[in-house]
């Protein structure tokens, strides 16, 4: 039994595909720390305002918060849809 080429394909398609969860989990890592670094930055200045501007802040607060999660929801479907793209190129 020869191993050709054709055997080794797999290998380095497995190859590829663990570069790119690690490239895309460092790259989660990083966003989930700078995300961190913006939260603690945030409740520090937060607890400096009084209670009347920590009110005038609900609005701005819940609205920066939904357009966060719509972003991230964005991403997410984006990276689904490159996804499908890949896995059609590659079957088709």
């Amino acid at each position: 039994m020869s191993l050709g080429t054709s055997s080794a394909e797999p290998l380095i398609k497995v190859n590829a595909i663990l570069r790119q969860m690690v490239q895309l989990l460092d790259a989660l890592a990083q966003r989930a720390t700078d995300l961190k670094k913006l939260a603690d930055a945030w409740q520090l200045w937060y607890q400096t305002l009084n209670q009347d501007q920590k009110r005038r802040m609900a609005a701005p607060t819940i609205y920066v918060l939904r357009e966060m999660r719509s972003a991230a929801e964005e991403r997410h479907l984006q990276a689904e849809g490159d996804d499908e793209q890949s896995r059609r190129g590659r079957s088709g």
